[in-house]
């Protein structure tokens, strides 16, 4: 027998039918009531106490519709504890960072900084803006599959740069002002500067500096400035190498400046078969090539026929190649992925029942409010996902006690979060019908102010929803 203790705001309730939870968290009726039933839970309409709204996204006049969360360049648009400049962007194989005057551009190093743990730091090797360009925000001014364009404005001089996931090139025009690259560190070593194009070498790493043929570059104290000829466009890209040849092939490409990005696939069923088109539409801001530089990740080289340059960035995920197309395609088989793993049989090498056994008593000993003790939807969606996981371990190896006994406290705690009273503040979901978005409360990491994170927050309720409704 065990004797089982509840937090004080786990009350009775009534058995939700969880295959309805999807409705529960994904539900985009506006509802005009304080409380909403969804088969027999509700959430609330009423903000609770304490919680945020979102903040307003900063983005230019033509950007409409709904603002992008959760995405790699999410806090260019989302004004976050960084300010309205955004965070850190591992672009990959670029590495960015907005600033009141303009883009810092540098590339990621991979950093040890413990025996299972390392740092994908950031370090600026240049600054690229407009000499006196002051803006209050970096804002979005566009965005596709793969790219965002960011844009600064200070009612004098206005610079726009596209960059994306893939592209060694960052392409920027300007209105106003003179183009500026500034150096921390002091002026760079350069190896090439001939018609417009400079090779030059920061901190260790190379990058070409690409504008308008017919153009110069001056400098002044730690910056180059140029005012590109009477032109509007200049592109800078990180080299893999400090050649003249590699050197030449970029700038081969350089005035192929991306405007859009498009990723579509389909999936066979037949033959467990994913192919993936990958699409990237440019336009040339000078002489006539319009095919950029790409560079794949190692999951899509692997499995594409797209032909390579024998030229490759090494990057958070895997050493990147590159390939001169705008388009590429990548075919994959996909069977589908076990939810866990087949119960081990009992002579199995290295299986130890006893101490497997061991773990699931530990279960046993713990009472509900022990298992689910932390409140808000990131850590407290890991209590479920934790007892979500026990349980399905605990079934397939016979232990019914352990299961039967997770499952009970799964389901009243999941009651819990999916059933709404008037003015509360914890373990309730909360829908906004601005946004047309639901989030929990207590909110975390962003869930509310900047709709950040819910596809694995919300991922352990549907788990947790699941596993009852396998049970």
């Amino acid at each position: 027998m065990h004797v089982c203790s509840f937090p004080a705001r786990i009350r009775p309730r009534r058995t939700i039918a969880y295959g309805s939870i999807a409705a529960v968290l994904l539900c985009a009726a506006i509802a005009s009531a304080q409380i909403v039933p969804v088969g027999s839970g509700s959430y609330t309409t009423t903000l609770p106490a304490g919680g945020l709204n979102p903040v307003a996204p900063k983005v230019t006049a033509n950007v409409t519709g709904p603002a992008p969360s959760t995405d790699w360049w999410s806090s260019l648009i989302f004004a976050r504890s960084s300010g309205n400049y955004g965070d850190v962007l591992a672009v990959q194989p670029l590495n960015l960072k907005a600033a009141a005057s303009g883009l810092g551009v540098g590339t990621g190093a991979i950093v040890p900084t413990g025996p299972s743990y390392y740092a994908y730091g950031y370090q600026e090797d240049l600054l690229v803006g407009l000499a006196g360009l002051s803006a209050p925000a970096t804002k979005v001014a566009g965005y596709s599959d793969w790219t965002v364009t960011a844009r600064w404005d200070d009612g004098t001089r206005r610079l726009d740069a596209t960059f994306g996931h893939g592209l060694p090139f960052v392409y920027f025009t300007r209105s106003g002002g003179v183009m500026q690259l500034y150096f921390a560190t002091g002026l760079p070593t350069v190896w090439y500067n001939q018609n417009g194009t400079l090779g030059i070498r920061v901190n260790n790493k190379n990058y070409g500096v690409f504008a308008p043929s017919g153009s110069s570059w001056s400098t002044a104290g730690t910056t180059f400035q140029s005012a590109l000829n009477g032109k509007n466009y200049v592109s800078v890209a990180c080299l893999p190498n400090a050649s003249t040849a590699t050197l030449d092939l970029f700038r081969a490409h350089a005035f192929a400046f991306v405007t859009d990005t498009r990723v579509a696939w389909n999936y066979d069923e037949a033959s467990a078969t994913v192919t993936t088109d990958y699409v990237a539409r440019t336009v040339a801001m000078e002489g006539s090539p319009t095919t950029p530089l790409l560079a794949m990740y190692r999951h899509q080289y692997l499995h594409s026929d797209a032909s390579l340059l024998g030229l490759s960035f090494p990057s958070l995920e895997g050493e990147m190649k590159l390939a001169a197309t705008d388009s590429f395609r990548t075919t994959m088989t996909y069977p589908g992925i076990l939810p866990l793993l087949p119960a081990p049989l009992a002579d199995s090498p290295g299986y130890d029942a006893a101490r497997l056994n061991s773990y699931l008593d530990g279960f046993l000993s713990q009472s509900y409010a022990q298992l689910f003790y932390r409140p808000d939807t990131y850590y407290g969606g890991k209590d479920l996902g934790v007892v979500s996981s026990a349980i399905r371990v605990a079934d397939l190896v016979g232990r019914t006690d352990v299961r039967d006994y997770l499952l009970t406290g799964l389901k009243q705690k999941l009651e819990d979060w999916l059933t709404a009273e008037p003015g509360e503040t914890d373990g309730v979901f909360y829908y906004n019908a601005t946004w047309g978005t639901m989030y929990g409360y207590p909110a975390s990491f962003g869930t509310d102010s900047e709709l950040n994170d819910h596809h694995f927050h919300w991922g352990y309720f549907v788990m947790a929803a699941s596993v009852i409704a396998m049970y």
